[in-house]
């Protein structure tokens, strides 16, 4: 009895890390192949010397395979960490840089210590929207297993979430 206890015990401890991952599962790696032609000739139209080094898709939920989302990952002068996202019909709705601490403003940097002190500031990604044209930077922030947000302009203004525009809550979900 102690034995299965044990056991049930361990697989728990080992399956929650597997399972906290699921919700990303939606997002998934496809063949060029797969892609709707408009999408793959309007990457190619606005980013002419990028070659796209894999294209993923999302689902409209976890459990719908339909796809409403196409992904462009690209390097650039080569650095990884960049892509630019598509609505089936070949709408660019926004792009995405991973940006690395160190290139974040001063002046972002300074307010997330300001306003998270007990957080250490990860990563962020500098995502442009075209239309209007928009840059915003989404700040990953820890606090060991504590997770964190935050959104700021290009000028240092914190965005709270609920005025985000909505292609970068569209990312979010």
């Amino acid at each position: 009895m102690r034995t299965n206890i044990t056991f049930l015990l361990l697989f728990l401890v080992f399956s929650l890390p597997l399972m906290a991952q699921q919700p990303d599962a939606h997002l998934q790696y496809i063949p060029e192949s797969e892609v709707p032609s408009i999408v793959v000739e309007n990457q190619r139209t606005l980013f002419p010397t990028k070659i796209v080094s894999q294209w993923q898709v999302e689902s409209r939920s976890r459990f719908d395979d339909k796809g409403i989302r196409y992904v462009a990952n690209f390097e650039v002068d080569g650095k990884t960490g960049f892509s630019a996202s598509y609505l089936e019909d070949g709408l660019l709705l926004f792009t995405r840089e991973i940006i690395s601490k160190e290139i974040i403003p001063e002046s972002i940097r300074l307010q997330v210590k300001q306003e998270f002190p007990k957080f250490e500031l990860q990563v962020s990604d500098l995502i442009a929207i075209p239309s209007p044209p928009t840059e915003i930077y989404m700040i990953k922030l820890r606090d060991h297993n504590l997770l964190q947000t935050a959104f700021f302009d290009v000028t240092g203004v914190k965005i709270e979430k609920k005025n985000l525009p909505p292609e970068i809550v569209f990312l979010m979900e």
